[in-house]
């Protein structure tokens, strides 16, 4: 008996098993895949998205492109260019990770998406304590070359090799 009141009592000083990550891109190529990847590992995911219907399997991992549907899946239907959309994300308390996963081409999206997401993202994470994050992104990029003096990239230097400099050039 004492062993059992033991073993439960170790327990309930756990860390909650049921932390999720959030996704922010998840309609996209790569947030689809982290997507699905996070909810085969028994994670849950919270996922904020401007069309819900657009969260599909990704074709790479499953071979076809359907609607996800999961119990351990929360969507949220909003921009990422807005905070109140952004925290409603973190309302719940759970969130341990995130990650931001922003594109689109600068005509369909705007000029600015990917640079003022990935600030409210980072904002609303500093408001909710969550310090760990996964960015995958492909700002200064194509079109969006312009907006490459994000937040991220303001406070971030990096320093390339000499002997890859010329690669960069």
């Amino acid at each position: 008996m004492k062993l059992l009141l033991l073993a439960t009592a170790a327990n309930a000083l756990r860390a909650p098993t049921s932390m999720s990550v959030a996704v922010f891109g998840a309609t996209g190529l790569t947030g689809r895949e982290c997507t699905h990847q996070l909810l085969e590992r028994g994670v849950p995911v919270r996922a904020l998205c401007r069309d819900p219907a657009k969260l599909l399997t990704p074709l790479g991992s499953t071979g076809k492109e359907d609607l996800v549907e999961n119990d351990q899946l929360y969507k949220y239907k909003g921009s990422v260019t807005s905070a109140a959309d952004v925290e409603k994300v973190f309302e719940g308390g759970d969130v341990e990770g995130v990650i931001i996963s922003l594109g689109g081409k600068t005509k369909d999206v705007g000029p600015t998406m990917l640079t003022d997401g990935t600030a409210t993202v980072i904002a609303a994470m500093k408001k909710y304590d969550v310090k760990r994050v996964a960015v995958v992104t492909s700002i200064g990029a194509g079109d969006s070359k312009d907006q490459v003096r994000c937040c991220v990239c303001e406070r971030t230097t990096v320093e390339v090799p000499q002997h890859l400099g010329h690669r960069l050039a």
